[in-house]
Formats: structure tokens, C-alpha cells, sequence
């Protein structure tokens, strides 16, 4: 048992001469409720006033530990027949009424019930010589929970775990029918065990029994005389009505608890208790609804510091933890109906629980239809009266508004029949005007269909307004036709106006065309894939690039046209025509070590194709150097050239791309033998020429020099009169074979004319 140092009623700091452990204010209210002449005994100036060393039964005093109002505690030694030492209360010398002797029974009684290891055990129980009563109980050497919780500075979630076993022991306490009704914190001790805090509930001096008796002698409450500390007290308890006390009063002195484990503080200023008259602390206790306990941390100023600190955190931080969960628990507890409360402490320990265990808790704010249930039992017959006014409003409203959407709907049908014919009319009008442009732009009447084409999507956008997928359409088939009349800035332009349409970002379309415009000078790769919104987008693009790619080719702007293929392979990498094409330009521009690393990148993408066409063209791309590396992937492709039937279209390219790896494999005879009989594609000039490189090359090859010069100079002499030249403009659609027949000439002229 502790020293107390504080009133036991109203929680007030004691002067060091204080008698009864009731400061002078307290002590003089228990005066005109209890201290009726009647009641006390004469003065027996022979009575024996227990002091350290004196023996009462089997047990020594040895020191006094605690002083109440009615009885003292002393720590004291057992005897006999174990030595242990114990706590002895007795009570006081000259105190010994009818009404606290019947008090101090009904304790030992309560305490006799029990058997919790977080309520203090009675061990035995007697009277001394004078015949005062005393009963003995397990001694703890502790401290009252929040003078232990601030020393050790324990943090707020072990705060609430010391607060659940002590829910525990009250629930133990509720089941025997023991109604504490006095619970705070210098009633409950904390003690250590092996260096675990252990909290133990004590002081049972104002308990009630439910359905049972704890004594045999009378046990009544004063008429208007109020059981507990004001600080700790429930509004039932300060009401003194009528209304019988239950387990749920110690439920709201549970709630005061945690409130001031949680912010160091009750709910009510105990500088307001002190000064206040009883009826006015019966008062605020009964009516005064006290702040959250979050709300209350923010009127503490310069101590929330000093609170924050013994709970290791922050101030703000102490506040979020607190706000919410519970915040809810301990309003719950301190309801002013108890039947809002929780129906058990150990409901409250189980939602306490759930809150460590982040999980939903019962307690929540009053709702809504709480309140307004409120609200109707204040005002049932003005909200009555309201309802019928609402109502018939209401109703005249609502039949007007359904005559309103009749007529509207009525006229709304009328407009669209009237409008829908209208769009027929000019969607089949636009729709004449578009395939006329196709028509004209296939027999290339490339103006009459520029023309026709600017005329559908004028009604386009007259009827459809901007961002309709039509137009979105009609501006890139606008965009091939000037691509074909050569005006290649307005094609971009009409193509990056078709692309906003389709939701892309303006300033990112805006940037773009200035970027191709200018040739493509920003790393176009890394760009589109991070401006383009979606992939249909993204595919839109690409497109647009690769235009700027063929339209680099084919006015012979080589640099250009390799930097902005190698950002199409980028963005591409599944486009084969765009690999193919970025290898013979590589190999035109001089870059052998790239052009060899993209060759191996080639065939590890598209290696394993079984079309023909695809394989042709691989060969015929990765073959363009001599000592090409690895060949057996393109001896795989070599197989697939083979399947196709003789009359296939691309049978002469087949033919060549065959023709062309025979000879990096070596097979100069083979070549010969292949192309002298009858040289493939007399109408294709590039076709014509590489084969004739090819043979004039293996002809070498085989010493056939004379052969081999002639065969070269056919071969040059297509060269330079049906092949187009950049000069005179460009160079149309199969720029690629042209690069390719450069650089098989190149070569074939090294080779022969060095001889």
C-alpha cells in the first residue's frame, strides 16, 4: 500500500499535517454528513492507539503505509504460524460508529470474494482486544498507476495494456457481484513482478454487493450524502436519485482513468472541484459534457510538452495517436446515460484490445439518426406540423415537374427527328465527297483530290464540330495526298492535327512537329515513350516518324535518314522493314562496327520466321558486307526460300537473296551456275543489277576475269541510266534497293577493277 499524498475525495495535494488523509475543505464536509453526536462514542481516552511495534493477534505493526478517512493501513509482520509481511487495516481509534464498523466488514467481506492476481487477496481478518475489527491482506509494495505510468515514462500503448487487466480485474469483481464504485488511481497500485508491472486494484471501503449481503450488520447510504471521489464519479452516483447503482458506474470511473493515462488530466479541472460547492460539482457531473481527450491535449499549453514527453512522442504526435479510435472509447465510457455506455468492463477491455490490434472497434460517435431521433422527441410537434407542409409541397411540386419532362421530351423527340435527318443528309453528302478524293488520289489526280478531300472534311467539321474520329481520319488522308504532291511540312502538320484529336497533350504534338520539322534532332526513342498517353497513340506516332524516315531517304538525306531509322528501330522494335532498312543505310554511311551489331539484333528478333519474304529480306540485309559473322542463322532463313511455288511474286528476289549468301558462304560456282543461264528480273532495274554484281563478283572468283569485267560494265551501265539519281530528286518508293545496289557495286568494283 502507498503513502497517500493527495485527498482521498477530491484529489487536492495534502499538507504534511493533515488528518484522516482528507485535506481541511473534505474534511469538514464528511463532518456535517457523518458526524452526528448520536453516532460517536465518548471520548475513551484509554484506548490503545496502534503504533509501530505493537502486536494485534499473530502480526507485528511496523509501519504505517496508509491513513483513510475511517481506518489506517500498516505494513506488519505474520508471526505466526509463516513470517510474511502483510498490510493490516484497522480502523481508527475513536471511529468505530455503527455505520463504518458495518463499512469496514462489508470490505473485508468484498475482499474475501475475490480471487484475481490484479485484486489485492485477503489473507485473514479479526478484531484486536478492544474489540475494533482489522483484516489483513497481501502487502504491495506499489505505486498508484498514473504516478508509475509517468516515472517510467511508458508509452501510450503500454499505458493500455496495464489499463485491460485492470478491465479484467473490475470484470472479476462485476461476476462475484462487487460493484467497486470508488475506483482512481491511488486505489490502484502497480507493482513489479520480475520486472513485469503488475497492477493491483485495492480499497473496496464503499464496494456494493449485487443480489447478495456482505455483512450482517446494516449498510445503508446517508440520505443526500454521495458515495466516491467527485473527480471519478459517475452522474448516477452525483445524481442521488432514485436510479440504483450498477456495474456501469464503475465503467465511467474506468473512462475517467483512461482519459488521464491518455492526457494526464480528468475530464473535470480539479482546480473547479476544489473551489465549487458540492451541489455544483453534483451539477457539472451530471450535465457538463467534458471534451475528447485530443481536444483537451491542445488546452494544456506549456504541460503538453511535459505530457507528450513522459509518453515518449511528440506533442503533435501524441494528439494523432489519441484522435479517433480513442477518442471513441472514452466517450463511450463517460455517457451520461449509462446505457450508452459499455454493458461490461470487459466489453471495454476487448474494445481497447481492438484498437492495438488495428482493428474496427465498437465505439463510434453518435450517428445521425441518433441525433435526429434528438431532435424529434424536443420538437415532435412543430417537426409534425413542418412534415405536412413539406409533404404537400412536395407532392405539387412533383406533378409539375413530371408535366414539365412530358412537354420537354415531346420537343426534344421533334428536334432530333429534325436534326437526325439533317446529319443523314450531310453524312451522305460527305461520305460521296471522301470516296471521290480516294478515287481521284488512286489514279493520281493528286490536286482534284486534295480538293474534294478539303471539301468532306469542311462538312465535317461543320457538322460534327472538332473531336469526332471522322475528322481524325479525313486529316491523315488529307496528309498522304499533300505527302504525294511533295509538300512534306504540311503533311507532318495535317498528321500532328489529326493525332490531337485523338486526346494526345497539344504541347507535347506541338514539340514533336517542330522536332521533325527541324530533322529529327531530339532522341525521338526515350520521347514518345514518355509524352504518349495510350497505345493506340503511340502507334499513331510511330507512323508520323517513320514518315520522316522515308522522306529523308528519298531525297538522299543519309545522315538524317539513319539517325531518325535508328530511333524508329527504338520505338519499333518489332518492325522488321524498319531494321532492314536502318542496315543498308549503316553499311551506305560507313558504320560497319553498328551495322554489324544491329545484324546480330536482326536475327535474334525475326531469326526464327518461316515467310519467305521476311527471310529474303533478312538475308539480304545482313549479307551486305563480306565475312558477315555467323552464317547459320541465315542458313536457317536460306531453307524457307525453297517452299514457295516458282510463280510466287518475290520468286527473282528469292533468287537473289539465295544467290547472295552462296556467295559469302563461297560457293562461287554455285552462283554462276545459278544466274548465267537466265538472269532474273528484266523489268526491276535493281533486281537486274545486283544479280549482275553477284555474278560478275563470283566470276572473279572462279579467275573468269575477262568475263567478270563485262558482266560489270552491264551492270554499270544500268547504274547510270535506270536507276534514279538523288540530284534529280527523289528517289521514290524502292530507295532501299538502291541503297543495296550502291553498295553491292562499291564492292564488286573494288574487287574487279582492282585486278
Amino acid at each position: 500500500m502507498a503513502v497517500q499524498s493527495r485527498c482521498e475525495e477530491c484529489g487536492a495535494e495534502l499538507p504534511a499535517n493533515a488528518p484522516q488523509g482528507l485535506c481541511p475543505k473534505c474534511l469538514a464536509r464528511a463532518a456535517v454528513a457523518f458526524a452526528k453526536p448520536s453516532d460517536l462514542p465518548p471520548a475513551q481516552p484509554d484506548v490503545l492507539i496502534e503504533r509501530p511495534g505493537t502486536i494485534i493477534g499473530r502480526y507485528k505493526l511496523l509501519e504505517k503505509i496508509g491513513e483513510g478517512g475511517f481506518g489506517v493501513v500498516f505494513m506488519a509482520e505474520q508471526i505466526e504460524p509463516v513470517q510474511r509481511k502483510v498490510a493490516l487495516k484497522i480502523i481508527k481509534a475513536g471511529m468505530d460508529t455503527r455505520e463504518v464498523i458495518a463499512r469496514f466488514e462489508a470490505e473485508r467481506q468484498a475482499i474475501a470474494l475475490m480471487d484475481h492476481p490484479n485484486i489485492a487477496r485477503a489473507l485473514d481478518a479479526g478484531a484486536t482486544e478492544g474489540g475494533r475489527p482489522y483484516f489483513v491482506m497481501e502487502l504491495v509494495r506499489g505505486i498508484p498507476i498514473t504516478e508509475y505510468c509517468d516515472q517510467n515514462q511508458l508509452p501510450t500503448h503500454e499505458r493500455l495494456r496495464l489499463f485491460i487487466k485492470i478491465c479484467q480485474a473490475v470484470q472479476h469483481a462485476h461476476q462475484k457481484g462487487i460493484i467497486h464504485r470508488d475506483l482512481k488511481p491511488r486505489n490502484i497500485l502497480v507493482t513489479e513482478h520480475d520486472g513485469q508491472p503488475v497492477p493491483k486494484v485495492i480499497d473496496f471501503g464503499v464496494a456494493k454487493a449485487l443480489g447478495q449481503k456482505l455483512t450482517e450488520k446494516t449498510v445503508f447510504t446517508a440520505f443526500h450524502h454521495m458515495i466516491g471521489t467527485p473527480a471519478y464519479m459517475s452522474p448516477e452516483q452525483a445524481a442521488l436519485s432514485g436510479v440504483d447503482i450498477d456495474t456501469r458506474a464503475d465503467i465511467y470511473s474506468l473512462g475517467v482513468l483512461l482519459y488521464e493515462l491518455l492526457t494526464g488530466v480528468t475530464p473535470f479541472n480539479a482546480n473547479t472541484f476544489r473551489e465549487e460547492a458540492m451541489d455544483e460539482i453534483r451539477r457539472m457531473i451530471r450535465e457538463t459534457e467534458p471534451s475528447k481527450p485530443s481536444t483537451r491535449l491542445q488546452s494544456l499549453g506549456e504541460k503538453l510538452t511535459d505530457v507528450a514527453k513522459q509518453r515518449r512522442t511528440e506533442p503533435a504526435a501524441l494528439g494523432r495517436l489519441i484522435r479517433g479510435d480513442l477518442d471513441w472509447i472514452v466517450m463511450r465510457c463517460l455517457e451520461k446515460d449509462r446505457r450508452r455506455r459499455y454493458e461490461t468492463a470487459n466489453g471495454l477491455a476487448t474494445d481497447v484490445e481492438r484498437h492495438l490490434g488495428s482493428e474496427p472497434i465498437i465505439a463510434r460517435p453518435p450517428s445521425n439518426l441518433y441525433r435526429f431521433q434528438k431532435v424529434v422527441r424536443r420538437h415532435k410537434f412543430a417537426l409534425a406540423a413542418f412534415a405536412s407542409v413539406a409533404l404537400a409541397l412536395l407532392l405539387g411540386l412533383g406533378c409539375s415537374t413530371w408535366l414539365f419532362f412530358l412537354e420537354r421530351d415531346a420537343r426534344r423527340r421533334a428536334v432530333t427527328s429534325e436534326k437526325l435527318e439533317r446529319d443523314l443528309r450531310k453524312k451522305a453528302q460527305t461520305s460521296e465527297l471522301s470516296a471521290r478524293a480516294l478515287l481521284s488520289w488512286k489514279e493520281g489526280k493528286l490536286e482534284e483530290a486534295e480538293s474534294l478531300q478539303q471539301e468532306a472534311l469542311a462538312l465535317w467539321r461543320e457538322h460534327l464540330g472538332q473531336n469526332r474520329p471522322q475528322i481524325a481520319t479525313g486529316l491523315e488522308t488529307l496528309a498522304a495526298i499533300v505527302r504525294d504532291r511533295g509538300r512534306l511540312d504540311e503533311s507532318i502538320r495535317l498528321y500532328v492535327e489529326a493525332l490531337k484529336l485523338q486526346n494526345s497533350g497539344e504541347s507535347d504534338l506541338k514539340r514533336l512537329n517542330q522536332e521533325l520539322s527541324r530533322g529529327g534532332s531530339v532522341e525521338i526513342g526515350s520521347y514518345l515513350n514518355s509524352v504518349l498517353p495510350d497505345a493506340g497513340t503511340r502507334s499513331q506516332l510511330k507512323s508520323l516518324l517513320k514518315e520522316r524516315c522515308l522522306a529523308d531517304a528519298r531525297q538522299g538525306q543519309w545522315r538524317n535518314a539513319t539517325a531518325n531509322f535508328a530511333r524508329l528501330v527504338e520505338v519499333s522494335p518489332g518492325d522488321p522493314d524498319a531494321g532492314n532498312a536502318l542496315a543498308a543505310l549503316l553499311v551506305f554511311t560507313g558504320d560497319e562496327a553498328y551495322y554489324r551489331r544491329h545484324c546480330t539484333v536482326l536475327l535474334e528478333r525475326f531469326g526464327d520466321t518461316k515467310d519467305p519474304v521476311q527471310s529474303q529480306a533478312l538475308i539480304r540485309s545482313c549479307l551486305l558486307l563480306p565475312k558477315s559473322g555467323n552464317l547459320v542463322p541465315l542458313g536457317k532463313l536460306s531453307t524457307n526460300l525453297q517452299t514457295p511455288p516458282p510463280d510466287h511474286w518475290a520468286a527473282n528476289w528469292f533468287q537473289l537473296a539465295a544467290g547472295l549468301a552462296e556467295y559469302r558462304e563461297g560457293h562461287f560456282a554455285d552462283v554462276a551456275r545459278r544466274f548465267e543461264p537466265v538472269l532474273p528480273g528484266d523489268s526491276l532495274p535493281e533486281l537486274k543489277t545486283q544479280t549482275l554484281l553477284l555474278l560478275a563478283m563470283s566470276q572473279h572468283q572462279l579467275k573468269r576475269i575477262p568475263a567478270a569485267r563485262a558482266t560489270l560494265a552491264q551492270a554499270i551501265e544500268i547504274v547510270e541510266t535506270k536507276l534514279p539519281k538523288v540530284e534529280n530528286g527523289l528517289l521514290g518508293l524502292d530507295w532501299v534497293e538502291w541503297v543495296q545496289t550502291r553498295v553491292l557495286l562499291r564492292e564488286a568494283r573494288i574487287l574487279v577493277e582492282s585486278n
